[in-house]
């Protein structure tokens, strides 16, 4: 099944994340660059992770989960370089994306610095609000929609329930009819 990206070989795939994790090694030759140049090496993995064939290989790479945490530079005295919110934001989203994928939500939630982090970008800590917006999303996913609820119950002292309707145009009249009932009870 074609996907929107290109489904690559194990070796390609690690390569590319060699090169990743290379960037939060300290003896690795990447981590002295600057981080507008990680953001070029995140666009390739996110490019790669379109396909779930793609993401299924991602997470053969021991790796991975570990330099997408510290990629997020929630504690890192990297933070302030011009570039960090991209990377933060390119890898929350990554986060978000195999948070979609069935394995990589078990991986995700096997690790034990993967909840806290999503946890921290949630709450707007040392966050921007792409960056904010991945990590409500990857805990949607994550936490099975239990914890958004209680969330939405807590702030607003009620049940907030939400439904998408979609229709052609000559429906529309019935479709606003449901939405009034909806809406009434």
């Amino acid at each position: 099944r074609r996907e929107g990206g290109k489904t690559l070989g194990q070796q390609t795939v690690f390569a590319v994340l060699v090169t990743l994790t290379d960037y939060f090694c300290d003896s690795g030759y990447l981590s002295t660059n600057p981080l507008t140049v990680l953001a070029l090496a995140f666009e390739r993995v996110a490019t790669m992770a379109i396909s779930d064939a793609n993401k299924g290989l991602m997470l053969q790479f021991g790796e991975l989960v570990d330099t997408l945490v510290s990629s997020l530079l929630l504690d890192s005295p990297r933070r302030g370089e011009a570039g960090a919110d991209a990377v933060q934001e390119a890898s929350a989203g990554l986060l978000a994306s195999l948070a979609l994928f069935g394995p990589g939500a078990e991986a995700l939630r096997a690790h034990d610095g993967v909840m806290r982090a999503l946890r921290l970008l949630q709450d707007g800590v040392s966050s921007t609000e792409g960056s904010r917006q991945s990590a409500v999303q990857a805990l949607f996913q994550l936490e099975e929609r239990k914890q958004v609820q209680v969330q939405v119950q807590a702030s607003s002292g009620v049940s907030a329930k939400h439904v998408m309707m979609s229709c052609n145009w000559d429906h529309q009249p019935v479709i606003k009819r449901i939405h009034a009932a909806l809406v009434q009870r």
